[in-house]
Formats: C-alpha cells, sequence, structure tokens
C-alpha cells in the first residue's frame, strides 16, 4: 500500500447568514493544498487539473480554519444555498505531484427563522411553502415575561406567519375556542429553543384556509378535547401540517370532523419530522373524519419521520391509535388520493382498527417502519390500513420493507372485514416478526427512540 498519499479531511463548522466555515487537516503527507468552494449544483472538480486559477493555494500541511463569504469565482454567498468546499491535497514527490480530492459541504443561513422569512427566503412546513411574496410579512412574537394568547394573532386574519419565542416557564395558548378563516402558520423562531403551544380543553375551527406548525411543542392539558376541528366551515380546509413538532400527553383527535360540517373535509394532511406522545387510554384517532362525506377530496396525507409512543402501555394492555380515519358505513366517492406513511417508529401503540382507515387511495405507500410493541398478554392484533372502495386497486397500495417486532397477535397489513377488501388482501397478509430487537435505546420518559446496528435505515431517522 502507498504510504506518501496526501490526505485532507474537512469538517463544516459553524454558519451565518453570509459565510461558512471549514477546518482543514491535512495529514503529515501533504506539502501543499488548494481549495475551491463551489455552489454544490455545480459539476465537482474530477481531478487536479480542474483545481484552476480560481483555486487558492496554501503551502505546509498546518490544520486551517477557513472562513469564507465568497465562493471561488468571487461571488457573494448566498444564505439557503448549499456550497461545497473541495480541497486538493498535494504531495510532491520530486517533480512528481500525488494528490487526493475531499469534500465537505455547508449552507450560510439566518440564526432565526423570522430573520430568513424576512429576507426573502421561504419556509417549508411539511412540504408548502410559505413566503413573504405569498403570504405577507410575518410577526415576531416573545413571550418572555408572560404567557401569551394567540386568540386575536389568528382570528379573523386572511394570513397569520407568526414566529414564537419565548423564554423560561412562559408559553402560547388561546383563551377561548377560536375560528380561523385564513392561512397560518405558529412557527418558533429558533428551532432548538422551541416555543410550547398550550392547548388545555380550547380547540381551533379551521372554516377554511390552512393550519401549520413547525418546531411547535403542543402541550394537549389535561382537559383536552380535539386540537381542532372544523365547526361551521364555509370551505373545505386547504391544509393541516405539522413539521419538527413534540405532541405531549395526547388523548384525543389533532383533528374532528363537526357534524355541521361533514361536507368539507381537508386537502392536505401532514405530520413530519415530529414525536407523538399517547397517553389516553383508548383508541386515539390522529384525523377522525367520522361521518365526513367528501374523503375524495382529500388530496394528499403525509406522516413521514416520526415518532409515535405510548408512556403508559403495558405488558398486557397497550394504545391504540389511527392516523387517519372515518366512519366507513359513510358513503363516499372514489378519488384520488395519495398517502404516505414511511419512516416512521410505532412503539407499543398498535394499529387496532388500521393505522389509516380509508375509502378509496390513488396511491399508497407505506414503507420503512418500525412497528414495535413490548406486549407479552392477550390477543392484540395490529392492522396497517383498510380501504372500502369496491373499485379499490390492489397495485395502488403498497406496504413492504417494514420491521415488525413483538406484540401477542400478528402485525397484520390489511383488515378483512369487508367483501370489498378483497381486492386488495395480500397473500401473505402479516408482516414477518424480527427475531433480533430493532431499537437499541427504548425511553419513554424523553421519547428517545434510537435503532440497533442494522436496522438504521427503519423507523425514524434522527
Amino acid at each position: 500500500a502507498a504510504t506518501n498519499v496526501p490526505q485532507a479531511a474537512i469538517t463544516a463548522g459553524e454558519v451565518t447568514e453570509s459565510n461558512v466555515s471549514f477546518t482543514v487537516t491535512p495529514n503529515s503527507n501533504v506539502t501543499s493544498w488548494k481549495y475551491m468552494l463551489l455552489p454544490a449544483s455545480e459539476e465537482a472538480p474530477a481531478d487536479a487539473a480542474a483545481f484552476d486559477t480560481r483555486a487558492t493555494t496554501v503551502e505546509g500541511s498546518e490544520e486551517k480554519v477557513l472562513t469564507l463569504d465568497k465562493d471561488a469565482d468571487g461571488t457573494a454567498l448566498v444564505a439557503g444555498t448549499e456550497y461545497t468546499l473541495y480541497v486538493l491535497a498535494i504531495n510532491t514527490v520530486g517533480e512528481v505531484d500525488v494528490t487526493s480530492i475531499s469534500s465537505a459541504s455547508a449552507t450560510p443561513m439566518y440564526d432565526t427563522y423570522y430573520a430568513a422569512y424576512e429576507a426573502g427566503m421561504d419556509i417549508t412546513i411539511a412540504g408548502k411553502t410559505y413566503s413573504e411574496t405569498v403570504f405577507g410579512a410575518g410577526q415576531l412574537i416573545s413571550a418572555t415575561s408572560e404567557d401569551i394568547d394567540l386568540s386575536t394573532y389568528i382570528s379573523g386574519k386572511d394570513n397569520a406567519i407568526l414566529f414564537l419565542e419565548q423564554s423560561g416557564e412562559h408559553k402560547f395558548y388561546i383563551n377561548a375556542n377560536t375560528a380561523i378563516s385564513g392561512n397560518i402558520a405558529l412557527i418558533s423562531n429558533v428551532s432548538e429553543n422551541p416555543a410550547t403551544f398550550n392547548q388545555d380543553g380550547k380547540y381551533i375551527a379551521i372554516r377554511s384556509g390552512s393550519l401549520a406548525f413547525k418546531d411547535i411543542v403542543i402541550e394537549r392539558g389535561t382537559s383536552a378535547t380535539y386540537l381542532t376541528n372544523n365547526n361551521s366551515a364555509t370551505a373545505t380546509a386547504d391544509a393541516i401540517l405539522f413539521d419538527g413538532c413534540q405532541f405531549k400527553e395526547m388523548k384525543n383527535p389533532i383533528f374532528a370532523i363537526s357534524g355541521n360540517s361533514t361536507s368539507m373535509a381537508i386537502k392536505n394532511i401532514g405530520i413530519v419530522n415530529s414525536s407523538i406522545e399517547l397517553t389516553g387510554t383508548s383508541n386515539i384517532q390522529f384525523f377522525n373524519l367520522g361521518a365526513c362525506t367528501a374523503l375524495n377530496t382529500v388530496e394528499k396525507i403525509t406522516f413521514e419521520n416520526n415518532i409515535v409512543y405510548s408512556s403508559s402501555g403495558n405488558a398486557s394492555n397497550q394504545i391504540p391509535c389511527q392516523i387517519f380515519s372515518y366512519n366507513n358505513n359513510t358513503a363516499q366517492s372514489d378519488g384520488n388520493t395519495t398517502i404516505s406513511v414511511c419512516n416512521n417508529t410505532f412503539y407499543n401503540v398498535p394499529g387496532q382498527n388500521g393505522y389509516i382507515r380509508f375509502y378509496h387511495v390513488n396511491e399508497m405507500k407505506m414503507q420503512n417502519n418500525i412497528f414495535y410493541s413490548t406486549q407479552t398478554s392477550g390477543s392484540q392484533a395490529s392492522y396497517c390500513f383498510a380501504s372500502f372502495s369496491e373499485s379499490q386497486s390492489a397495485d395502488a397500495v403498497v406496504v413492504s420493507e417494514n420491521i415488525a417486532y413483538g406484540l401477542p397477535g400478528n402485525w397484520t397489513i390489511a383488515i378483512n372485514s369487508s367483501s370489498n377488501m378483497s381486492t386488495v388482501i395480500p397473500n401473505p397478509n402479516n408482516i414477518a416478526k424480527s427475531d433480533t430487537d430493532p431499537l437499541a435505546v427504548k425511553d419513554t420518559e424523553s421519547g428517545t427512540f434510537t435503532q440497533a446496528s442494522g436496522f438504521e435505515n427503519y423507523g425514524a431517522q434522527r
């Protein structure tokens, strides 16, 4: 093996809205090195000749910290754009250069979401883009000396993009059931210091428009009912979205259909990158559309990269949950709904009546999930989905590459409870159980769950 090969390790460091930093650590074989910072979208240098006049040369093999505010072409860095630092490590032996290329990437970013938004950057919440151009100026609200009631900030507004920051024990809340008809987004100003929204028995009625939460701790409270509904709705809601949120002590639905608005649903439902702690005693339906007659207007349901866990389940009784449910005796029309339930960790929360209970899907994927139970007695089984349309295509439903572990009964793919289901019942209809524990850490106190070796690509990616 060659002993004179030069190499340089690169570690990305701190960023601001206008610069990026890297630590370059050459090995002892390096006599000099060159570097170029390029937009990540630009083609990578393929060889030493590509390190042309744009490259900067550094002599020796001393470790060096680079703080850069321009790329190799001299263009100022743009916040939100990814850049890659390429380093050509050189060992000059006589008249021959031995070289190697290494790289690392970083993205200049603002310290707060509010600063980024006001500077014209888009903010994405569960796939939906929020920009100042479309939704108007944002508003920074601070709960630093007292708890803040958000009712007046969201009720009757066409658009309200609210950036929340807090200190100490102060939180945000609504002092009464509050109706919205516009596009409302509640965003923690600094994701590392998430704001807390305490529901405690009050709900938000979505009469039209959309509601989104990003990086918010949602305390359901001891007297909590559903978090949202569509009481007296005037239109189908555009979206209900959660991204990077923490649901604490959840006992009741996130959304429940109102009896006076069953002809209207939700176009876009999304929960991603979140954790959901269940503490109820019976089946908890996240989105309960009950007797809704308009499931064909639901365009998309996304449930990805979440941890759902019970902090109160025991060996003989565990809290079942459903991501989406409705009363399957309600007449429906076929729609073009797409559903994705991928890379989630379900811990001690079996799908007693199907994690997804829907009428007709155009496409549904349930892949790379970890279904886990410590229950050792009883006959509890779990079901992935149920579909009740006579024209439901089996080809539209993909439940594969999942890991199942534990549970007295089976982890079953489809509920065979209707003659209409015969077209989508697979054979075999069970997910094979793993003999190996897929989780190395299972901490319901902190909500921390990490995969065991060999299972890194399954479950929530943290």
